[in-house]
């Protein structure tokens, strides 16, 4: 491996996805290399910022399932044209 880590191995290492190898190496460069240590910091506020994004967008759609769906009665959508049609009728008579 290289002295420096690219920021894919970063990223694997804040989502817990590097091997032991790779985990101990960036490690020691967070330890020992400021301008590393910088940049795990600014990838980690980053990965908050982007979980808390995908928590509060699932937060705010809601799950619909299958039998929790929006379905209209047909009767009641039969009943409701039948009442506009009645409607239609007494306003077309009263206008003779």
């Amino acid at each position: 491996m290289s002295n420096e880590p690219n920021q894919e191995l970063i990223w694997k290492y804040i989502r817990n996805e590097c091997s032991e190898s790779e985990k101990a190496f960036i490690e020691s460069l967070i330890k020992n290399d400021p301008a590393v240590k910088a940049r795990y910091e600014r990838q980690i506020v980053y990965q908050q910022f982007l979980d808390a994004s995908e928590e509060r967008q699932n937060r705010d759609l809601p799950i619909l399932k299958e039998s929790e769906e929006t379905s209209y009665n047909p009767y009641v959508l039969a009943s409701l044209l039948l009442i506009i049609a009645l409607l239609l009728l007494v306003l077309f008579s009263f206008l003779k």
